[in-house]
């Protein structure tokens, strides 16, 4: 199908590096928004706060935004290709260096994903190795119609390269 043209996939991964590439400092309906610095210091958030209301100034809130919670893009009325799309997602946040959170909804084509994200992971394979094997892949599917978790094999398969 069109999902694994070239330009279509790199589309996928652009968008979800747009979509997780937050800046350090946002305002959200006119509230400044400051990442957390886990390294600014040892002082907890809650104490900084009650010492702010003792000075009578608050702090900015503080979030961590180095993990990026998603799902099934695109793959329930727009038919995506859940193993597809969740590789390509997980390509863009590497590269956008947040952590993702993979939330499947219990949908029963997701079945494999954690163990081909633990077989990439303990190969020590990269974001760019992935999508090479995504290109690959695209080549050797061509135009045949294959099972969505013949992706999740393959890429079972060439871990092990």
């Amino acid at each position: 199908t069109n999902q694994y043209r070239e330009d279509m996939m790199m589309r996928e991964i652009v968008k979800t590096f747009v979509a997780v590439d937050v800046p350090n400092e946002l305002t959200c309906a006119g509230e400044k928004l400051t990442a957390y610095d886990p390294d600014a210091g040892k002082q907890s958030i809650d104490s900084t706060i009650e010492e702010s209301k003792d000075a009578a100034v608050m702090t900015p809130k503080q979030y961590a935004f180095d993990t990026f919670a998603t799902g099934n893009w695109g793959c329930g009325a727009f038919g995506g290709d859940i193993p597809l799309k969740a590789m390509l997602q997980w390509i863009g946040c590497s590269e956008a260096k947040k952590k993702v959170l993979y939330h499947t909804f219990g949908d029963n084509r997701t079945e494999g994903l954690e163990q081909v994200v633990e077989a990439i992971l303990k190969a020590g394979k990269s974001s760019s190795w992935l999508w090479k094997r995504l290109l690959l892949y695209a080549k050797k599917k061509g135009r045949r119609r294959l099972h969505e978790s013949a992706l999740f094999d393959f890429l079972m398969e060439t871990t092990k390269e």
